[in-house]
């Protein structure tokens, strides 16, 4: 379980660029989904998604970047293998 943090304004801006939207419409879309995946996993799960203990890694983009945060991911991943193998 990877949480993937980014501040909210950063985010308005991946969207902005990626999807070619203005502004508020960037807002609104990435409020959107904060408020649906927070649904979901409450619904779902009964927890607080934004609860870290709830994650084997948390990883903040806006730090490290997104090729950075994928290498975090699959180091991660690797680690978790060879503990399980010993």
């Amino acid at each position: 379980h990877v949480r993937i943090e980014a501040p909210f304004d950063e985010r308005v801006r991946r969207v902005q660029e990626i999807e070619r939207v203005t502004l508020a419409q960037a807002q609104e879309k990435v409020a959107n989904m904060d408020k649906a995946a927070y649904s979901y996993i409450k619904r779902f799960y009964g927890v607080d998604w934004a609860d870290p203990l709830l994650y084997h890694l948390v990883i903040n983009t806006s730090l490290c970047g997104i090729s950075a945060s994928v290498q975090l991911i699959c180091e991660a991943v690797s680690a978790l293998k060879l503990a399980s193998t010993a």
